[in-house]
């Protein structure tokens, strides 16, 4: 068996595709020289690294040779070395220094998605998820050092699975949160208001120019201007209302429920009056447009929504 059939069968053998038997003959195989257990842990350290993404990645034998070949092959022969052989030894042992730095750095992948006017949904390898709101960005960059980092623009849900030794940080803006199995989600450019996570279960760290805090579930955070961390108390569904296409609310105010549809619908709504910020609503609307949903607040509450410049604004003087 060629290199090339060697680097083929840890590839199935990591992956779990080896018969027991052959699983047998790579760990004999392994075993047998200490050279054989180098490359079975240079090709180890590639596969974890691809193993976050291996939906998206296939494994590439003829690339994985060539950065093999260029080690430097063991030999029992005794030489008498002259001193241009030095120099060509010298020169052989600088170039295995930097393939050696290159082969153990941590190895990273990128990945990025992004959405228009539909949501997206992106199943990551370690069982997590994270909801992608429509007009929203994210990208992926993972290491074999243990540490997910994305980077998102917009607004996301995000479902961490328990993954004990896996760091996963998202990092929008100069802000980072940090979590290990929990459900949370970010809007990181609201169209009113500041930069917030709200946080449905477990508990997050979260980090801004000036300060750090831990967060834990039914807690809503705000990022001021100033950088300053401001904690509030949750109002359950409301975050995440986008991916799940419902709303629902039970004698709340107004002002809540404006709130609440506002981040639903990602659009900009603007009272005229606070006098009318304590009607009471209780409704529940299922994949309702933003039109239906202001007739039944209209109707139910007896204020006047009106739409000027992609800006919605609510007057009114009274409640019914």
């Amino acid at each position: 068996m060629n290199t090339k059939d060697h680097i083929s069968h840890i590839y199935r053998y990591l992956d779990g595709l080896l018969s027991d038997q052959e699983v047998r003959r790579v760990n004999q195989w392994v075993d047998k020289d200490a050279a054989n257990k180098q490359l079975f842990d240079e090709i180890k350290a590639y596969w974890k690294a691809e193993s976050f993404f291996r939906d998206d990645y296939d494994y590439d034998t003829e690339a994985a040779l060539e950065n093999v070949k260029t080690r430097v092959q063991r030999t029992t022969k005794s030489i008498v070395v002259s001193r241009r052989r030095y120099f060509q030894i010298a020169a052989a042992l600088l170039l295995l220094a930097c393939v050696a730095t290159f082969l153990w750095a941590p190895v990273q992948h990128t990945k990025k998605y992004s959405t228009k006017s539909d949501s997206k949904v992106v199943h990551l390898k370690d069982g997590s998820k994270v909801f992608l709101r429509p007009f929203s960005q994210i990208t992926f960059k993972d290491t074999d050092d243990g540490i997910i980092t994305s980077t998102l623009d917009g607004q996301a849900y995000f479902e961490v699975s328990d993954k004990p030794l896996r760091i996963f940080e998202v990092i929008f803006d100069q802000n980072k949160v940090r979590v290990l199995g929990t459900a949370f989600s970010i809007n990181s450019k609201p169209v009113k208001g500041l930069p917030h996570v709200s946080v449905s279960s477990g508990s997050v760290n979260i980090s801004s120019a000036n300060e750090e805090k831990i967060v834990t579930k039914d807690q809503d955070v705000y990022i001021s201007r100033s950088n300053k961390i401001l904690i509030r108390p949750r109002i359950s569904g409301l975050d995440d209302s986008w991916k799940t296409e419902r709303m629902a609310f039970s004698n709340e105010s107004l002002n809540i429920v404006i709130d609440a549809i506002s981040r639903h619908f990602n659009t900009q709504i603007e009272f005229e009056s606070n006098s009318i910020k304590e009607c009471k609503v209780t409704a529940i609307f299922i994949q309702e447009s933003i039109e239906n949903v202001f007739d039944h607040i209209e109707n139910t509450t007896g204020v006047a929504i009106r739409k000027e410049n992609d800006i919605y604004y609510i007057s009114g003087e009274i409640c019914k």
